[in-house]
């Protein structure tokens, strides 16, 4: 009767030991070719440039798994997404990057575009809004405006 208890106990230990065991050995696999963030964002210059959206998305999206969560790259990445008509895609995206950075205004303008682009207004509305709270740029102040002005 005592070995059933230890093997009852046992089993799930095992599984919870296994997937510590993973969690500690799975950085150390990872592959060392990967390029920074950094090195990423800047090689992405070039389609930013062109304004090809859609081939900046294409070449960002390779690196999600690693990247995903910085917010820089999660911004670039939600910006193709959104400029190469993805918008759900988009708002997935630029809510990590709001989430990681708050006051990551690029980020959340390109957020409230998104929800206004998927038809979401009061969610766009919502950053906006709070976009204006932040004093934005004088540049973006009418834009936001005019977003505002198109929801009501």
């Amino acid at each position: 009767m005592a070995n059933n208890n230890i093997a009852v106990w046992f089993s799930p230990c095992r599984y919870f030991i296994f997937s510590l065991a993973f969690l500690f050995i799975s950085p150390i696999v990872a592959s060392p070719t990967t390029p920074n963030y950094i090195q990423i964002l800047n090689n992405a210059d070039p389609f930013l440039k062109d304004k090809n959206f859609q081939g900046l998305f294409d070449y960002l999206i390779s690196y999600e798994f690693d990247f995903a969560g910085q917010a820089e790259y999660d911004y670039v990445l939600g910006l193709a997404a959104l400029e190469s008509n993805q918008p759900n895609l988009a708002v997935q995206i630029l809510q990590r990057a709001v989430d990681v950075d708050a006051l990551f205004s690029g980020a959340r303008m390109a957020l409230a575009r998104a929800y206004f682009s998927t038809g979401d207004l009061e969610r766009a509305k919502f950053h906006f809004t709070l976009l204006l709270e932040q004093n934005p740029p004088a540049k973006a102040q009418p834009v936001i405006k005019q977003y505002l002005a198109n929801i009501e």
